[in-house]
């Protein structure tokens, strides 16, 4: 049960009650040559002094990879960095796109732009750092520009989170990892789907609890 850093409440909180509203930092087309391309575009703009670009670097570099393993990312890798440096091994090169790419995969959140073709995908701050769990107390709701659908407008794809039961100081802060139907499938089918896509083996407090229950009544 990782893959965000965590997070807690610090105060008593409603069911329903908004939490916080976050602004992506990183927007990016899908393919893995774009996401490489917008990680480049923000260190070359880092370097340069921009200093929103600088906390959207340091924010990506923060972000928890998957563990899952990725042929495709390191072929992707390989092809990218053949392009930039020519023939080679340069594995040193090879291993720091696949580890940039493995962060988009890890973390990304479908860029709703209120087209058809959702082709984005944007990364969050706070939302990276909260862990996943098949009761979540949290819910993530998109909101969106409706003015320009189909386009990447500044300051849009905000997420609102929400609480999703009351809460008391101290208590986390998840959200699901997986689609919106996956709390209500069985133990066996979360913790496959969240291996399979997620890189983990779910040990969540309800995971832990039916699989007691399962064990009792076997025996």
């Amino acid at each position: 049960d990782r893959c965000g850093a965590g997070l807690a409440t610090t105060a008593r909180l409603e069911k329903g009650q908004p939490l916080f509203a976050e602004y992506p930092f990183v927007v990016a087309a899908r393919s893995r040559a774009d996401r490489w391309a917008a990680y480049v575009a923000l260190s070359a703009a880092a370097a340069g002094g921009d200093g929103a670009s600088a906390r959207a670097l340091q924010a990506l570099d923060a972000l928890v990879p998957t563990d899952l393993p990725s042929p495709e990312a390191e072929e992707a890798a390989r092809a990218l960095v053949a392009d930039a440096l020519g023939p080679g091994t340069h594995d040193a090169e090879v291993a720091r796109v696949v580890a940039v790419l493995r962060k988009y995969e890890a973390n990304q959140f479908l860029y709703d732009d209120g087209g058809d073709a959702k082709a984005a995908t944007a990364l969050y701050r706070l939302v990276a750092r909260m862990n996943h769990s098949c009761a979540p107390s949290v819910a993530l709701y998109p909101e969106r520009n409706p003015q320009n659908p189909g386009a990447l407008v500044p300051g849009d794809g905000r997420l609102v989170a929400k609480a999703l039961a009351n809460l008391e100081p101290g208590e986390p802060l998840c959200i699901c990892y997986g689609p919106a139907d996956l709390i209500a499938w069985d133990l066996d089918k979360r913790r496959a789907y969240l291996a399979q896509h997620c890189g983990f083996r779910c040990v969540c407090a309800r995971c832990l609890l039916e699989e007691e229950q399962a064990a009792r009544s076997s025996r």
